[in-house]
């Protein structure tokens, strides 16, 4: 058996490097690495060699090729690469090809990082840098110089000492000097638009015509992207100061935007700085206006549907929406810039600023078009709304503005239930008492709150449901410095509290402590006074109210100044709640026993020329008189209804009233009606009827009472002097198909005396007879009426 082995060859260390028929070890680093110095190589050339132009050249040129190395050992050398940098440019300022290979490698270091930038400024470089500008005859290290300011004007702790050293003015100075070189321009406009941030420094550069300057080279430069990317940075910069805006524009800023935005529509990076600076611009009304005269409001809109997904330039375009609208652009109110500003709504849900911007947007729109509104709605575009309301509930902004698109949506009724049907008041009150502090949040809260619970029924319950009540105390609480939100959380509370649900809501959340203070703190305020009493009047009608409530409630009424005060304005307040309170059973006992009644019985007494007051009073003794709490006091109630009914005998209302209380004054007392009779109240009655005969309601209550005092006439015997059984028949024929005027009428007609049976007119009693079908619950009382005043006319009838 052989055993074959490899020969071993034993090499000379220089052989390896010489004889290409040799065996080679396999190279430890690649031929680049081998030929790559290190950062620490490059520094020692650079010092080792400093006079030496070949030596200078290559090590400014390697310097670069480290802007970005991340490694410990360049980060640590980077700062004093850059010194050697500067050296070498200070040195051999006349040597171009030097200058061109450390300024491009500084413009290399400058973009990679922050910190370069800090140790260029540091080491005293941007002089030099402005030397450059300014000496150099080689158009590209002029490039390279300004390449760099730009990236040191991108670093914010570097901005004081470049306007310290006038870079804003000289950058000015050098666009008009390289007028014809996109770089430049484009560079010097970028730097403009870090500079001009400062409102001082934008201002002085106003001054020497700056803004006109990249007026007139974006004109120059219509088709080159960077120069119009950065000069729509640069106008940006400077209309973004409000007071600038104005002449910013004047200076021709809004035409070069706006044909940018046209000449552009293909570059995104281009259209987001061109929206950018027309947000700025717009923030001032002559803008608007020149916008608006100029039919250019589609531009916008155009870039924004034609990029939905672009989430800058979504920002900017609202943002400029936005402006246009808080100064009350018409146009935008057209329901397709609506859908496409909601769009972004819908596409971009975790952008704040941008959902800031469209809710500001929406306020001023949706409140001044009824049409976007109702596409907003069919879109259903208002549970986006509600969804980032609820998504951002931390948001002042979003809470204030959601609130008022809620508050003017909720405006038009037929709007309302569909509110409510997405919960809109429970988001709105969630918002309200989660921001107790905030002012505004509450003042459009209760906006939207007021809105939502106006006339329609089943919204009332839902917002009483939600916390409305207990929102409106918070609001009166926290807020009674602010007289705006005060008013506005009374009058939703005005809404809510004819609902008895929010009463006991009101009263569980010492609502009425919360008044007490509210009107030590606010003195003598009309509107609250009003608003105030208002409520309390209001709360006495109440099912359910304890009677120690009932009695804080009176105690807090007579507190108002309105009511305080020793005048007949006042008594009427008192007696308007006093029908409020008598409207329930344990109202009335308490009204009773509290000596109220004496009181008012007083006012009533010596105040019979004051309608108002009698009115009311009238309607608080008919109450009594419905619950039964008026024995021992009939004759004295009695004699007040009747001095106001003669004293006011053409006001329908209180007669209805009058009468009404007389119904139930002389259904089971016959003395009452005995009373009645002797004071002559026949006639007064008789005359009532006769002046209202055509007014129906009149009629019915008018009908029941007479039927109670001719039971009492004849059963005692008592003439019934101006009673007049033709008017009974002649109204009975004005109201053939009022079913109450036809029963009570044939009652009357039943009790007819011998002497007004005599030519009676029957036709109404045979009308009913003919009508069998439509007229079943006053047929019986016109049978016995027929009966009572001619038997065989009725049996003939019946055959």
């Amino acid at each position: 058996m052989y055993i074959y082995t490899l020969p071993r060859i034993e090499l000379h260390p220089f052989d390896i490097e010489q004889g290409e028929d040799l065996i080679k070890m396999p190279p430890l680093v690649s031929e680049n690495q081998k030929l790559k110095p290190t950062i620490g190589e490059v520094i020692s050339m650079l010092k080792s060699y400093p006079d030496d132009i070949n030596s200078q050249i290559k090590g400014c040129r390697n310097m670069g090729h480290f802007a970005y190395d991340d490694s410990l050992s360049v980060l640590l050398s980077k700062n004093e690469g850059i010194s050697c940098l500067l050296a070498a440019i200070t040195k051999f300022a006349d040597k171009d090809e030097i200058l061109n290979s450390a300024i491009s490698s500084l413009a290399r270091m400058c973009a990679a990082s922050d910190a370069c930038c800090v140790h260029v400024q540091k080491s005293d470089g941007i002089n030099e840098l402005l030397r450059l500008m300014t000496s150099t005859v080689d158009l590209e290290v002029t490039e390279g110089a300004v390449d760099v300011l730009g990236s040191m004007s991108a670093v914010e702790e570097l901005l004081d000492k470049l306007v310290e050293e006038a870079v804003p003015q000289k950058v000015v100075t050098l666009i008009s000097q390289f007028e014809d070189n996109s770089i430049i321009v484009s560079n010097c406009c970028f730097i403009l638009s870090n500079l001009a941030n400062d409102y001082q420094t934008a201002k002085n550069v106003m001054y020497i015509g700056g803004v006109h300057v990249i007026v007139n080279v974006m004109k120059k430069f219509q088709n080159e992207d960077l120069v119009q990317e950065n000069a729509c940075r640069a106008l940006g910069s400077f209309a973004a100061h409000e007071d600038l805006c104005s002449d910013v524009s004047n200076a021709g800023a809004l035409d070069v935007v706006i044909q940018t935005l046209k000449s552009f529509s293909d570059s995104t990076p281009v259209l987001e700085c061109a929206l950018w600076a027309l947000a700025c611009l717009t923030k001032c009304s002559d803008t608007v206006q020149e916008l608006s005269k100029k039919k250019e409001i589609m531009t916008v809109v155009s870039c924004l549907k034609k990029y939905p997904y672009d989430e800058k330039l979504q920002e900017y375009g609202c943002w400029t929406l936005c402006n246009l609208a808080s100064y009350g652009a018409q146009e935008l109110s057209e329901p397709e810039i609506v859908s496409t500003v909601c769009h972004c709504l819908e596409h971009f849900p975790d952008n704040l600023q941008l959902q800031q911007e469209i809710f500001a947007f929406l306020v001023p729109v949706l409140a001044i078009s009824e049409e976007a509104q109702r596409q907003f709605i069919q879109d259903g575009k208002v549970s986006l709304i509600l969804d980032r309301m609820t998504a951002y509930l931390d948001c002042p902004v979003i809470q204030e503005h959601g609130a008022l698109v809620i508050g003017s949506l909720a405006v038009h009724k037929s709007n309302r239930s569909v509110l409510e049907r997405l919960n809109a008041s429970g988001i709105v009150i969630t918002a309200l008492l989660h921001h107790e502090k905030s002012e505004r949040i509450h003042e459009n809260g209760h906006i939207a709150l007021t809105n939502l619970s106006a006339e329609v029924y089943g919204n009332k319950s839902l917002v009483i449901k939600n916390g409305g009540v207990q929102a409106a105390v918070t609001s009166l609480r926290t807020m009674a410095h602010n007289p705006d939100v005060v008013g506005l959380a009374l009058k939703l509370l005005g809404n809510l509290i004819e609902l008895d649900a929010a009463s006991h809501s009101f009263l569980d959340d010492q609502g009425l402590e919360v008044l007490e203070t509210l009107l030590k703190k606010c003195g003598e305020s009309p509107d609250t006074d009003t608003l105030i009493r208002s409520i309390l009047i209001q709360l006495a009608s109440a099912r359910g109210v304890s009677s120690p409530d009932l009695e804080t409630i009176e105690r807090v009424l007579r507190t108002l100044p309105s009511v305080a005060e020793n005048n007949n304005e006042g008594e009427v307040y008192l007696v308007q709640y006093y029908e409020k309170l008598v409207s329930t059973v344990n109202g009335c006992k308490l009204f009773k026993d509290s000596g109220s009644l004496d009181k008012m019985v007083d006012l009533l007494t010596l105040n019979s020329s004051i309608y108002d007051l009698q009115f009311y009073g009238c309607k608080v003794l008919a109450a009594l008189a419905m619950n039964g709490f008026h024995n021992k006091r009939s004759s004295e109630i009695l004699s007040l209804i009747h001095s106001a009914m003669k004293e006011f005998p053409g006001e329908l209302d209180l007669q209805i009233v009058c009468c009404g209380a007389l119904c139930y004054l002389t259904e089971e007392q016959v003395s009452t009606s005995s009373i009645f009779l002797y004071q002559g109240g026949m006639q007064t009655l008789m005359s009532t009827v006769h002046r209202f005969q055509d007014e129906h309601r009149l009629v019915v209550v008018a009908f029941m009472t007479l039927e109670n005092l001719l039971k009492t006439a004849i059963e005692d015997n008592l003439q019934c002097e101006g009673y007049d059984i033709t008017t009974v028949t002649n109204i009975m024929s004005k109201f053939p198909d009022v079913v109450d005027i036809q029963v009570f009428g044939c009652k009357l007609l039943s009790l007819a005396s011998h002497d007004d049976m005599k030519d009676l007119d029957t036709t109404p009693l045979l009308n009913i007879l003919d009508r069998r079908k439509s007229m079943q619950d006053a047929l019986v009382w016109a049978k016995r009426a027929l009966n009572h005043i001619n038997p065989d006319l009725l049996q003939t009838e019946e055959r």
